[in-house]
C-alpha cells in the first residue's frame, strides 16, 4: 500500500471512529441503544488499532516521504525560476507592443519652418495680360456669361459671324485696331495654354514624387512592423513554453489545471501568437492566477509531508496509549460487570446490602478510569472515558437513592408471584429512566444467571412468609 492510500485509509478510520464516538455516547445515555453498547466498544478499540498499525506503516514510508519533499522543493524552485522569467518576457511583450516614442524627442525634425517647394506658376502673367486686353466683362468670367447648352451654341454662331467680318474687314482701315486686339489675345491665349500645360506637368511630375515617397513610406512602416511583430511572435512562443513546462511541473506533483481553464489560456496564447488579442488578459488574470494557487499549493503540500514526518513518530506512542487506555478502560468495566454478576447472586444479602456493595464495587472503578483519564492528554479517548466514568456515577446517585428507600422504610414481603415479577435488584430498573449504560438486565445477566437469581430470591421470600 502506498503513502496515498495509507492517508486515505487513515482518514476513514478517523471518520469512522468518530461516528462509532457518538453511537457510544448514544448507548450509554439511550434505552434503546444499550444492547449495542458492546459492540461499539469493541469498534472503537479495533479503530484505535488500526490507527496504531497504519501509522506504523506511514513511518515506513518516511524515505517516501522525503522523497517528495525533496521534489516539492525542487519544483518549487524550477517553477519559481520559470514564473520570474516568464514575467520578463511579459514585461517585454507590453514593451513592444505597448510603448510609443514621442515626436517631439527628434530635434532635427523641424515641422515649424517645412522645406519650401517651389511651384512654377509661368502662365499666370499671360493670363492677366490677356484679361486686362480684353477686359474681364468681356471674358467668360462675366456674370453674364451664357452657361446654357442654346446661349453656348448662340455664342458660337455669333463668334463665327464675328470672325467673318473681321475676315472681310481686314483691309478696312477702321478696323486695324480692332484686328490687332484679336490677334494679340489669342497669342497671349495661346501662350498662356503653353505655359499652363507646362506647369501642369510639373505639377503631376510633383505629385507623382509625393505618391511615390508615400509607397515608400508605407512599405518601409510595413517592414518595420513586421520585424517588430516576428519580437513579439518569439516571445509568445518563449511565454509558451514556459507555460507548458510549468502544467508539467504542477502535474508531476499532482496539481491539475483545470481542463476548461487549460484550453482556454492555451487558445489564449495562440490568439496571441497570431496578433488576435491582447497581453494584459494573459499577464493579469491567467497566468498570475495559476501562478499564485500553483506556489500556494506547493507550499501546502510541503508543509503537510514535513508535518508528516514528525507527526508520524509523535503520533505512534499516542495511538499506541488511546489503544491501550481503551483496552484498560472496557477491562475495568467488564471486570465490574462481572463482580456484579457475582454480587447479585449472594441471595443471603439483604437489598440494601446488595446495593451498598454494588455501590461500593462501582466506586472502586469510578477511581480506576479516573486515574486512568489524567494519565491520557488526548481528547478522543478522554471523551469516552468521561462519558463511561459518568455513566457511572450517575449510577451511583441512582442506586444511593434506592439504598436511602430501602433503610427507611419496613421489610418488603413478596408473594411468589410477585417475587417473580421483581427478580431484578431495584437499580437495574432504574435504567428505565436515565442509565446505567450497560447494567441492564440484557448485557450484565445471562439468562441462566438471571433464573438462579429469580429462584434464590423466590426461596428467600418464601422462608419470610413462614416465620411471618
Amino acid at each position: 500500500m502506498n503513502l496515498e492510500e495509507l492517508q486515505i485509509q487513515k482518514a476513514e478510520i478517523f471518520n469512522l471512529l468518530q461516528g462509532f464516538i457518538e453511537l457510544h455516547r448514544k448507548a450509554l445515555t439511550e434505552e434503546e441503544s444499550s444492547l449495542h453498547l458492546d459492540k461499539c466498544r469493541k469498534d472503537i478499540l479495533i479503530c484505535f488499532n488500526d490507527l496504531c498499525t497504519l501509522n506504523n506503516m506511514m513511518i515506513t514510508h518516511d524515505g517516501e516521504v522525503r522523497e517528495m519533499i525533496k521534489l516539492l522543493k525542487e519544483s518549487r524552485q524550477y517553477l519559481s525560476s520559470l514564473i520570474k522569467s516568464e514575467k520578463k518576457l511579459v514585461e517585454k511583450i507590453s514593451s513592444w507592443e505597448n510603448d510609443k516614442i514621442d515626436i517631439t524627442s527628434f530635434e532635427n525634425v523641424n515641422n515649424s519652418d517645412p522645406t519650401a517647394i517651389e511651384v512654377p506658376s509661368t502662365y499666370r502673367g499671360y493670363l492677366n495680360q490677356y484679361i486686362s486686353l480684353v477686359g474681364a466683362n468681356n471674358t467668360t468670367l462675366s456674370s453674364a456669361t451664357p452657361t446654357s447648352s442654346s446661349e453656348k451654341d448662340e455664342l458660337i454662331d455669333k463668334d463665327d459671324l464675328n470672325n467673318e467680318i473681321i475676315v472681310s474687314g481686314l483691309n478696312d482701315s477702321s478696323s486695324n485696331a480692332q484686328s490687332h486686339q484679336l490677334l494679340s489675345s489669342i497669342t497671349l491665349l495661346n501662350k498662356a495654354q503653353e505655359n499652363a500645360q507646362s506647369d501642369i506637368a510639373s505639377l503631376q511630375q510633383l505629385l507623382a514624387n509625393y505618391q511615390k515617397d508615400y509607397a515608400f513610406i508605407k512599405k518601409e512602416l510595413r517592414i518595420q512592423s513586421s520585424k517588430i511583430r516576428n519580437k513579439t511572435d518569439q516571445l509568445y512562443k518563449k511565454v509558451e513554453k514556459i507555460y507548458r513546462k510549468k502544467v508539467q511541473i504542477l502535474e508531476s506533483i499532482g496539481f491539475t489545471i483545470p481542463q476548461e481553464h487549460s484550453n482556454s489560456l492555451t487558445q489564449k496564447l495562440v490568439n496571441f501568437t497570431t496578433g488576435s488579442s491582447s497581453i494584459s488578459n494573459l499577464s493579469l488574470e491567467d497566468m498570475t492566477q495559476l501562478n499564485t494557487h500553483s506556489i500556494e499549493f506547493i507550499d501546502v503540500k510541503l508543509e503537510y509531508f514535513q508535518s508528516q514526518l514528525v507527526e508520524n513518530k509523535e503520533n505512534a506512542k499516542m495511538y499506541v496509549d488511546n489503544r491501550d487506555s481503551w483496552l484498560q478502560c472496557i477491562e475495568y468495566v467488564t471486570a465490574l460487570e462481572n463482580d456484579l454478576r457475582r454480587k447479585l447472586r449472594e441471595a443471603d444479602l439483604q437489598d440494601s446490602e446488595r446495593i451498598s456493595k454494588i455501590i461500593s464495587t462501582i466506586s472502586i472503578t469510578i477511581e480506576d478510569l479516573h486515574i486512568l483519564l489524567r494519565q491520557n492528554t488526548d481528547k478522543l479517548i478522554q471523551k469516552l472515558i468521561i462519558e463511561e466514568k459518568s455513566t457511572l456515577q450517575r449510577a451511583c446517585e441512582v442506586l444511593s437513592n434506592e439504598e436511602l428507600q430501602f433503610s427507611t422504610s419496613s421489610p418488603l414481603k413478596l408473594s411468589s408471584s410477585e417475587s417473580k415479577r421483581n427478580s431484578s435488584p431495584p437499580f437495574l430498573l432504574v435504567n428505565k429512566s436515565q442509565t446505567i449504560a450497560g447494567l441492564s438486565d440484557q448485557n450484565i445477566f445471562s439468562s441462566k444467571i438471571n433464573d438462579a437469581f429469580e429462584l434464590d430470591s423466590f426461596k428467600s421470600a418464601e422462608k419470610n412468609t413462614k416465620n411471618d
